[in-house]
């Protein structure tokens, strides 16, 4: 794949803010809790097989803070157990990368798919 990585292969980002389809329901910027301190600046689910990979941050109970390309923003709090779990480890300094839970049946997840876009992105 001349360097691309499975993931970036499957959700091709849009080059122009234009492009985007619904910019009000587009995240662009997640609050993220990276236990490396060396992956800030980019954050990605799993679209292949629907899933987490990057852990975000819960700096504020079990709530997290997300920006939307039209510039509103929103808050989510989490409701999930192991959702709420795993970002309480990267908090603390516990890799949470590939964390089982994600999928169609985590009401956390869905809630992030569905403003999770990308080119040719489709709902679960």
């Amino acid at each position: 794949m001349n360097g691309i990585l499975e993931w970036e292969a499957a959700q091709r980002p849009y080059t122009k803010a234009s492009g985007i389809d619904n910019p009000s329901s587009s995240f662009i910027f997640i609050e993220e809790s990276d236990p490396r301190n060396s992956n800030l600046g980019t954050w990605v689910l799993s679209v292949a097989s629907p899933g987490w990979i990057d852990p975000f941050a819960v700096f504020h109970g079990v709530f997290s803070t997300f920006s939307f390309q039209d510039g509103h923003y929103e808050g989510h709090k989490w409701i999930e157990p192991l959702t709420i779990k795993a970002a309480r480890d990267s908090a603390v300094g516990i890799s949470s990368f590939n964390w089982a839970g994600g999928g169609k049946n985590n009401v956390d997840f869905r809630w992030v798919w569905d403003k999770y876009r990308y080119v040719g992105w489709k709902p679960l």
